[in-house]
């Protein structure tokens, strides 16, 4: 009876987790709807409230491959544009007119500015590296002698900032808040909590857990529980992370995925030199280690109690210092920093490992890999499976 009571719970929890997780899927799309329509290019995002906003007619006759022809024709057009608003002719209550973009000259001539600005960064960033790697020259000079720390790094960055060059202009706001979103890995959170904070405690709670040793089973009982929480959260990161880049490309252009990252003009010093999708597979797997290192202080929480809404409690408790904790310490040491990829691959980051310069990023994953290791060690033992074991082959 007790047996049947448990799988009984066990099927009204997947079928509530089912629902909650609906319930958040909705609660995200009106988060990314918020999000483009407040931290998004405020332009573009009239698009987010009509999709026939005014810029979209010139972005998409300039978007595209860059060509010096195409950055001459913009120029002529502002001209004329310029000539036209100080003319008798124009009148600044004038109706909307077809041969305008916009509908409108004024209107035309500042969508024209900013899109001569964007196209100005993609055509002169090799410029601007140039600029770094002749720092980056001053530097090694200068600290030859006296740090060899500081050549090396000078020395690492004249080999990833080298051959750099965009080649398209594109509108990339998509991405920019892809990278920046948190909300759906805070979803992800909340179903890890409510899936598997009571993995170890109902064990506890029916007995189950003697039974699993008593047939000596314990290791793969629990390696299988690993497995499944892996499986989870990695279907999960995949479905959100889908459903987040669809949408915010449904607000902004999404087709330059295979443009390199550093064509996001925020992006310009970011160490990686790869495409934004391979932007994205990294910040997948940033996402990943994270939330496993969540999950596992999950499975370490519910060891310690037979009670699921307890366990379920102290996790939301602890995710919830661990967020606050997270924003006050070295962020090489908080596994949580992951969940936000612009964060660790924005900017030019290293660390002094040994006299060699080692980017930040990859010091996080691996102490955020050792971390995980640990809690799974930490989790197996607390949940008695070695010690009984043995007692039982004894």
């Amino acid at each position: 009876m007790k047996l049947f009571k448990y799988e009984l719970k066990k099927n009204v929890l997947r079928l509530s987790v089912f629902i909650l997780l609906l319930a958040l899927i909705g609660v995200n799309l009106f988060k990314q709807h918020e999000t483009a329509r407040f931290l998004g290019d405020s332009r573009i995002a009239i698009g987010v409230e009509d999709k026939s906003s005014l810029g979209r007619k010139m972005y998409e006759e300039y978007k595209g491959e860059f060509t010096l022809q195409k950055f001459e024709a913009l120029g002529e057009y502002r001209d004329y544009l310029q000539d036209y608003i100080s003319s008798d002719e124009y009148k600044p209550t004038e109706e909307a007119n077809d041969r305008f973009f916009t509908g409108y000259a004024m209107g035309d001539l500042n969508y024209s500015e900013e899109t001569a600005d964007k196209m100005r960064y993609a055509y002169l960033y090799p410029n601007q590296m140039i600029e770094l790697k002749q720092r980056a020259d001053e530097n090694i000079e200068f600290y030859t002698g006296r740090s060899d720390f500081e050549v090396r790094k000078n020395e690492l960055v004249k080999q990833l900032y080298t051959g750099r060059r965009i080649s398209a202009y594109g509108n990339y706001e998509a991405f920019r808040l892809y990278f920046d979103y948190e909300f759906s890995s805070l979803v992800i959170i909340v179903m890890i909590i409510f899936a598997f904070a009571a993995s170890l405690s109902d064990e506890k709670a029916t007995g189950t857990d003697r039974i699993i040793r008593s047939c000596r089973r314990a290791k793969s009982v629990f390696l299988t529980k690993q497995a499944v929480m892996l499986l989870f959260i990695t279907v999960l990161i995949v479905l959100f992370a889908v459903m987040d880049i669809v949408r915010f490309s449904s607000f902004y252009d999404g087709s330059f995925i295979n443009q390199p990252l550093y064509a996001i003009e925020e992006y310009r010093y970011t160490p990686l030199n790869v495409t934004v999708f391979g932007a994205v597979m990294l910040s997948l797997l940033g996402k990943l280690l994270a939330l496993v290192f969540i999950g596992e202080i999950v499975l370490l929480i519910s060891s310690f109690t037979k009670n699921a809404g307890f366990s379920i409690t102290l996790c939301f408790a602890a995710g919830g210092a661990m967020i606050i904790i997270s924003e006050h310490i070295n962020p090489l040491f908080s596994p949580l920093s992951l969940l936000n990829a612009e964060s660790w691959m924005k900017d030019f980051n290293c660390v002094n490992i040994f006299g060699y310069p080692v980017l930040s990023f990859i010091v996080q994953f691996v102490i955020t890999a050792a971390l995980i290791a640990l809690l799974t060690a930490i989790c197996y033992f607390r949940a008695g499976y070695i010690r009984k074991e043995k007692g039982a082959v004894q």
